[in-house]
């Protein structure tokens, strides 16, 4: 997720590099053309969905079209937004646009990735964090809020899933 930029660009164009299949989620379909043509130049094959993932109608429709696709080695949770400023002055829409996407989306995608059974035998779900797991982060106390609830999630789910062969990482 958050494949057309920033960090989720970077692990997209690496695996790319690797010789691994990329099918990324992002909400800005421009980006997303422009990554998946550099990774078609990293001689890979790329798929890309849009999609908002801070609408839940739209992570369904996202789960539906992976649902089409082969089964998943690994899954990076990595789109995240932020709204700076103090808490108590922000708007709470933007907070919660930031808890929807940051939070909710990657409970859902993953929910459904294992309910409909579409990560392969042994595959990795990763999780990016924040290192305000471990300070503080004055001016985005949802943003970490968000990925602390994130860091315990993928702690929990770890546990839960290493039973059934399914790894799962967490990076701060």
């Amino acid at each position: 997720t958050g494949a057309a930029d920033g960090i989720g660009r970077a692990v997209a164009l690496d695996y790319a590099q690797r010789d691994w299949d990329v099918t990324g989620l992002d909400v800005d379909a421009t980006r997303s053309a422009e990554t998946a043509d550099a990774i078609a130049a990293a001689g890979a094959a790329a798929h890309f969905i849009v999609a908002d993932l801070a609408n839940p109608a739209a992570v369904a429709a996202a789960l539906a079209e992976l649902a089409q696709g082969p089964p998943i080695d690994l899954f990076v949770h990595s789109a995240g937004i932020n709204c700076v400023g103090p808490f108590q002055s922000s708007a709470v829409a933007a907070q919660r646009k930031v808890v929807e996407l940051n939070l909710t989306a990657p409970l859902l995608l993953t929910a459904g990735l294992l309910r409909d059974e579409l990560l392969n035998p042994g595959a990795t779900l990763v999780f990016i964090s924040s290192l305000s797991h471990f300070v503080g982060y004055p001016g985005a106390a949802v943003y970490a809020a968000t990925k602390d609830g994130l860091a315990s999630f993928a702690r929990s789910l770890a546990v839960a899933l290493a039973p059934e062969g399914i790894h799962v990482t967490t990076v701060f």
